[in-house]
């Protein structure tokens, strides 16, 4: 004690030879660790949560599913349509200057037309890869027909018959006509058609699914 008092006062005669007393170190009190409880904002899923999810979802997909191909499908026919419908009016175009399709090839139609690619049967052609087939109606020249595959499982067909009565090769009335057929198989596709499902009709027919 009184060398702690000594040590407070100012030093009377140097050299200073006081020092100043440690400090006293208390023993800390050590804290138990801190369990948190879990709330309900940190707790999993249970078995029973996750399969109640997973059978939402198969749901969500059966009734999507059948829609979304549906779609596919529908889109791939319109791209058929649309590429025979380009491909007969361009054959059009050359019949005006000649009074004839003969002469017409593949290559001919395409330098008329360069985003279609035609072949000749029976090699198949498919409307996923843009494809036309071309046939010459016998008769005259007077008439030609083509046709494309669709995923769907369809194969469209495009009639001009520019003759005033029903083409003997085709079997179709004079002007445009269009039809479908479901054959078993895109080579079946690349075959002469004369007996369309349905019949020959003046605009593209609906499916039976609608489309």
């Amino acid at each position: 004690m009184e060398l702690f008092i000594r040590s407070m006062l100012p030093c009377q005669i140097p050299p200073c030879r006081y020092r100043l007393p440690m400090p006293i170190q208390l023993p800390m009190r050590q804290r138990p660790p801190i369990r948190r409880k879990r709330g309900l904002d940190e707790r999993g899923f249970t078995l029973i949560e996750l399969m109640v999810v997973l059978l939402i979802m198969g749901i969500l997909m059966a009734i999507a599913l059948p829609t979304l191909l549906s779609t596919s499908k529908g889109a791939n026919d319109k791209a058929a349509q649309s590429d025979l419908t380009s491909a007969v009016y361009a054959a059009k175009s050359y019949y005006i200057s000649g009074s004839t399709f003969s002469g017409i090839t593949p290559n001919v139609m395409e330098k008329i037309m360069h985003s279609i690619t035609f072949v000749a049967p029976p090699t198949p052609a498919s409307a996923s890869n843009n494809q036309v087939w071309i046939v010459i109606g016998t008769t005259n020249h007077q008439s030609v027909e083509m046709g494309s595959w669709s995923s769907s499982g369809l194969c469209w067909i495009a009639v001009d018959n520019q003759a005033s009565s029903n083409s003997t090769t085709f079997n179709a009335p004079p002007g445009m006509s269009y039809a479908y057929i479901s054959p078993s198989s895109a080579s079946k596709c690349s075959n002469l058609v004369t007996a369309p499902k349905g019949g020959w009709n003046d605009h593209w027919p609906r499916t039976p699914s609608g489309l």
